[in-house]
């Protein structure tokens, strides 16, 4: 277990590094961005197969039975998860990460107006249901650190975000959008007609749902279903 919070906290640390830009530019300044990001994806790459190999040598002491219902919680959410991770990767998106550089129209948010970081929170989610449905003390652990990594990453990115905006163009973006999801639906700075996500991503976020569930026992080694 003492390997397996050491491997945490510094995966953890590692991505605190990128995030500070005075440490982030020194780097830079001497090795150059693409060697800067190169270097960064293969240590982050490799504490991440430390963190898998720490975990799976941890000591896995139950901590609550979940079997059933927590599979059941964790079969429902994933779903949303996937598809909140699709939409957001492929939806225009000023404020947070997406792979699309087309114009977002604050008017027509889509999957903005129920959180402005939808890929964020959909690794968060997916790190609270396993967290829940596995029930041990080591996923506690590893689940725990990976969604506190991932909602701290929201705010991070909030802060890039206005940084290089500038105030003005952040606030008026920004200002009618909620970090927290579904918080500004439920102030009414969007209506929830508002959530409007084109069929594609929907149907990917699905797809990548069903092969997430087919493929799970013969990569992770445990059914995702409760029986």
């Amino acid at each position: 277990m003492k390997e397996l919070v050491l491997a945490a906290s510094v995966f953890a640390a590692s991505h605190m590094v990128g995030a500070v830009r005075p440490a982030r530019a020194a780097i830079v300044a001497r090795i150059g961005e693409r060697a800067y990001l190169a270097l960064y994806s293969l240590v982050a790459l490799a504490l991440l197969g430390w963190l898998v190999l720490a975990y799976q040598r941890a000591a896995h002491v139950v901590l609550w039975s979940s079997h059933s219902w927590g599979h059941w919680v964790a079969l429902v959410l994933m779903a949303l998860a996937c598809v909140l991770l699709v939409a957001g990767l492929s939806c225009p998106n000023p404020l947070s990460l997406s792979f699309r550089s087309a114009a977002w129209d604050s008017a027509r948010p889509g999957i903005v107006a129920a959180t402005r970081h939808p890929a964020p929170w959909a690794l968060a989610l997916w790190s609270a249901v396993h967290a829940v449905a596995n029930g041990d003390s080591a996923s506690l652990v590893l689940f725990g650190f990976l969604f506190l990594l991932s909602v701290a990453g929201t705010f991070a990115l909030d802060a890039r975000r206005h940084r290089t905006l500038g105030a003005e163009a952040w606030n008026r973006l920004a200002g009618a959008t909620s970090n927290a999801p579904f918080a500004a639906l439920v102030q009414r700075r969007y209506p929830f007609s508002a959530v409007f996500v084109p069929a594609g991503p929907i149907l990917a976020g699905i797809a990548l749902y069903v092969a997430m569930i087919l493929a799970h026992e013969r990569i992770v080694g445990v059914s995702p279903f409760p029986w």
